[in-house]
């Protein structure tokens, strides 16, 4: 089964957004930590 261009495009954006987030996550744990 083949995805259409328009949902390959929303799960990129989904993968990118949620990849920020758990950079932001991981980088609030470490500040965190290291005060």
């Amino acid at each position: 089964m083949r995805a259409p261009n328009e949902l390959n495009a929303i799960v990129r954006t989904l993968k990118s957004s949620f990849a920020i987030v758990v950079g932001d996550y991981r980088e609030l744990r470490y500040v965190r930590q290291s005060v």
